[in-house]
């Protein structure tokens, strides 16, 4: 979710505070807000335990980078390289396949997918296109030469 649809699920839930601190009930702060009554249920425990700041946005979801500066660094240079200098010289686009083989290459333990999304930050690690088909990861041509 972007900064911004967490700035704005956040101003809702400090709508609903207001509203419990009125006085509304759950079921009418969901009508109210147009959002679920599970949704507001929970804001209002939430609410009830720690005040407005407990529905205060967290920040962005997620697990942590399980790779190091260093680790990062070298998949950086890795990926900047391109697909053909890791042996796929025809299809020159990063797949998400492509780039878990080149961070297990270069990682000590194997990375799962999930992950990859917020290791893969920034302008290498994004595929650049749509693939044409499913992704080749294991059978790919030996590097030139």
């Amino acid at each position: 979710m972007s900064a911004q649809a967490r700035a704005k699920r956040e101003r809702i839930r400090f709508a609903a505070a207001d509203r419990f601190a009125e006085g509304l009930a759950p079921p009418q702060v969901a009508h109210w807000l147009r959002v679920t009554r599970k949704s507001a249920c929970e804001w209002h425990r939430a609410w009830k335990d720690g005040g407005k700041q407990a529905l205060a946005s967290k920040g962005p979801g997620g697990s942590a980078c399980q790779l190091s500066d260093e680790q990062i660094t070298v998949l950086e240079a890795a990926l900047d390289a391109g697909p053909g200098a890791h042996g796929w010289s025809d299809d020159q686009r990063w797949t998400l396949a492509r780039i878990t083989c080149v961070i297990q290459e270069h990682s000590a333990s194997p990375t799962p997918r999930a992950a990859l999304p917020t290791c893969c930050i920034g302008s290498a690690g994004r595929p650049s296109g749509p693939s044409a088909g499913p992704p080749n990861a294991t059978r790919r041509p030996s590097p030139p030469g």
